[in-house]
């Protein structure tokens, strides 16, 4: 372990690792804790506590998640200026801080350019890499997204004070009145609302996650939603890995068509594209074929 890395904490769902920069890093740990690692990566309005939805998919397949905060997100310290390059150097030192020397990641929604970046950066310590239901770099199409998404997405890029006060009206949503907000969300999105009716224990599990992400306020999703609609600072077509590239036909939010965005930049990108799926609902009902193929197609033993 880096002497200049400590972990200071050590419960399960908010352990802290003292970076060398004296930032913070939260993390959560999920699954198997002897089982194979995975690194998994948060969406642009979560947190860590978004990997609970794995937990016992991954128990069952011996899988241990990783999911640490992003910065300004959560308990994670926040990061000015940061970029996607800035988060494969955070979760390095996270994994050797843990000793775990390779490890497969996924990212979900927001957390996949993020997994894409460390992809891009660290491919010798990575076993698997899976983007699911993700965002993609501009020039992509926003075909499918429902209209109200592709509003935010387009202030998201284009107007920073109509942006705050979108991420503010969301926010107090689902801190003060989170059966409002996932009432409205199953009325864009028909797949997500079947989840949210079928397990309210889901539905718990992600209003409680969101609100964690808020921990410190918006501020880092108003730093971190830009950076989706800017150059990325790496190319795609670099990345020298297989990628499982996992969407959703009926996700309204992030437009399917980013996945195919992603599918043909990629050089050795495997598309899985799933009817009747939304952005959530993919998480919950195809995990384990996203556990058991990230787990299985490792390139070291």
């Amino acid at each position: 372990m880096n002497s200049r890395t400590t972990i200071l904490t050590e419960d399960k769902l908010q352990q802290t690792l003292h970076l060398p920069d004296g930032r913070l890093l939260s993390y959560a740990e999920y699954g198997d804790p002897t089982g194979s690692p995975l690194f998994f990566f948060h969406g642009g309005n979560d947190s860590r506590l978004e990997a609970a939805i794995l937990d016992e998919t991954a128990q069952k397949l011996g899988v241990r998640i990783i999911a640490p905060d992003r910065p300004g997100y959560g308990r994670s310290t926040f990061q000015p200026q940061r970029t996607f390059l800035d988060w494969p150097k955070d979760v390095a030192q996270l994994a050797d801080a843990l000793g775990i020397v390779q490890f497969a990641v996924a990212g979900h929604s927001g957390g996949g350019p993020h997994a894409a970046a460390v992809a891009y950066a660290l491919p010798e310590r990575l076993t698997s890499v899976m983007l699911i239901s993700s965002a993609a770099p501009p020039g992509s199409s926003n075909t499918g997204m429902h209209p109200l998404f592709r509003m935010v997405n387009f202030f998201m890029g284009h107007s920073s004070k109509l942006h705050h006060r979108l991420t503010q009206q969301t926010a107090d949503q689902v801190r003060y009145t989170p059966d409002k907000f996932f009432a409205q969300w199953g009325m864009m999105s028909k797949a997500d609302g079947r989840l949210f009716q079928s397990s309210p224990a889901v539905r718990e599990m992600i209003a409680t996650e969101m609100q964690e992400a808020l921990h410190q306020g918006i501020d880092a999703i108003l730093q971190e939603h830009p950076l989706y609609k800017r150059p990325w600072g790496f190319d795609l077509e670099a990345i020298t890995l297989p990628v499982h590239v996992w969407h959703g036909l009926a996700d309204p939010q992030a437009a399917p068509a980013w996945s195919s965005y992603l599918a043909a930049h990629i050089p050795q990108a495997l598309p899985h594209f799933v009817p009747d799926e939304g952005h959530f609902s993919i998480l919950a009902n195809c995990q384990a074929d996203i556990l058991a193929l990230a787990m299985n197609d490792g390139r070291a033993s």
